[in-house]
């Protein structure tokens, strides 16, 4: 059974060498690429630290941030347009009554 990514490599080491070869003359190799995302995840696994710090940093800002317009929501700001509304709607109630 072959192993995972087995179709991807050379099939003989005379091929490698050959694709070395080119490489190291400046010619185009025989390879692909490795596409946009399988480098970007290539990269975040051989730098886990680094990942996993930028991780809870943006997840720490979605907290904070959604704590804070919980709170902005909550105290009633007065520069938040549903709280405007809410108080307008309330004055205007009071008038009537």
């Amino acid at each position: 059974m072959p192993r995972e990514g087995q179709e991807e490599r050379y099939a003989s080491a005379k091929q490698l060498a050959e694709d070395i070869r080119r490489f190291n003359a400046g010619e185009a190799i025989m390879a692909k690429p490795l596409g946009f995302f399988a480098s970007k995840f290539r990269s975040a696994r051989q730098h886990w630290e680094i990942t996993l710090a930028l991780a809870i940093m943006i997840l720490s800002g979605i907290a904070a941030l959604g704590y804070s317009l919980n709170e902005a929501n909550m105290s009633g700001c007065a520069r938040c347009p549903s709280v405007k509304k809410r108080s307008i709607a309330k004055s205007k109630t009071d008038r009537t009554s």
